[in-house]
C-alpha cells in the first residue's frame, strides 16, 4: 500500500513530457497500447448495441376533442362501432382510449384522421 502511495506521489511530480515518455516505454515493454484500451472503453461493441423496437400494438387515446366536436364523435362511432351515446361519452370523458391493440400503420392512419378534425390524440 505504501508503495502505491509513493508511486502516485512520484507520478504527480513528473512533467507531462516525462509521463508521455513513461507511457511509451511501458507500451513497448509490455506490448500494449494505452490508446487501444481507451478505444475499447469509449467505443462500445456494435454487436452488443440494441435498437429500441417499435411496439407491435398501440392504443389510440383521445386527449382533447378540438374544434369539430360533431365530426369527431362521428369518427369515433365509425372506428369503434359504438352507439351515439357511448361515442359521446368517449368524447367527453377525457382522456379516453378510442381503440386498443392497433397495428402501427392502422394506428398512425387513425391518428391522422382525428388530427385532421382538430382533435388531440396520442398513441400509447
Amino acid at each position: 500500500m505504501k508503495d502505491n502511495k509513493q508511486l502516485i506521489e512520484q507520478l504527480g511530480q513528473m512533467s507531462v513530457a516525462e509521463l508521455v515518455e513513461l507511457t511509451h516505454r511501458l507500451e513497448e515493454t509490455w506490448g500494449v497500447s494505452a490508446s487501444d484500451a481507451l478505444v475499447q472503453i469509449v467505443r462500445p461493441d456494435p454487436d452488443k448495441l440494441t435498437t429500441p423496437d417499435e411496439p407491435s400494438e398501440y392504443d389510440l387515446v383521445l386527449l382533447a376533442i378540438g374544434r369539430s366536436r360533431l365530426h369527431v364523435i362521428r369518427l369515433i362511432r365509425e372506428v369503434t362501432g359504438l352507439i351515439l351515446q357511448e361515442s359521446v361519452a368517449l368524447a367527453t370523458e377525457l382522456p379516453s382510449v378510442i381503440r386498443s391493440g392497433l397495428e402501427p400503420e392502422v394506428a398512425r392512419d387513425l391518428m391522422a384522421r382525428f388530427e385532421e378534425l382538430g382533435a388531440d390524440v396520442e398513441l400509447r
